[in-house]
């Protein structure tokens, strides 16, 4: 979990369109085999052409955090958009940090079967120089701007786009046998 300590004005979130307002269910459960992981995604930032792998969905995070290991594979000219950050991050246990600065992007989720059911939002990312095995953490504004309904138990997130209902299931990235090949984006 991390939250600002201080933000300045909040965004309004309530101005969703008709097909953002479809509801959205999951299956029963029928079996005890459930998951107990983080719900882990990989999205695109479209207008460069780069999917991020492991992004970690996190209801309990205030912000949208990408970490500098990833930030350092954006283009130069993405990375020229980094502005000053207006906040300082704290986490679970208290401590707090100043991020490296504040970064929009366009981010791009899709559906796993069907690619014409995509969504592309304007996320705010503070970049942060810390060791994670996830590229991003996304947090609740990242949540309320997609409208996304995550499901631990059924590891996937739900979300609406104009074309209907998508859903994402969990990333699960294959190579876990070093640190430093879970860098990578």
């Amino acid at each position: 979990m991390v939250d600002a300590e201080k933000v300045g004005q909040r965004r309004k979130y309530n101005d969703h369109k008709d097909w953002e307002l479809t509801p959205i269910s999951f299956p029963p459960i029928m079996s005890i085999d459930t998951v107990n992981e983080p719900v882990i995604i990989k999205c695109r930032i479209p207008d460069r052409g780069i999917q991020i792998k492991r992004m970690h969905v996190d209801t309990g995070s205030g912000v949208d955090i990408m970490y500098e290991h990833s930030y350092r594979f954006l283009l130069a000219e993405v990375k020229a958009q980094l502005r000053q950050p207006d906040i300082t991050l704290s986490g679970f246990s208290g401590e707090s940090s100043w991020p490296l600065g504040r970064i929009e992007l366009e981010v791009e989720l899709a559906d796993d079967e069907n690619p014409h059911l995509v969504r592309s939002e304007l996320i705010d990312f503070y970049v942060v120089r810390s060791t994670s095995r996830y590229n991003a953490l996304l947090g609740r504004n990242f949540i309320r701007r997609f409208n996304i309904i995550p499901s631990v138990v059924h590891s996937l997130i739900k979300f609406p786009t104009k074309g209907g209902i998508a859903m994402t299931l969990q990333f699960r990235h294959i190579d876990q046998l070093s640190y430093a090949a879970q860098s990578r984006l």
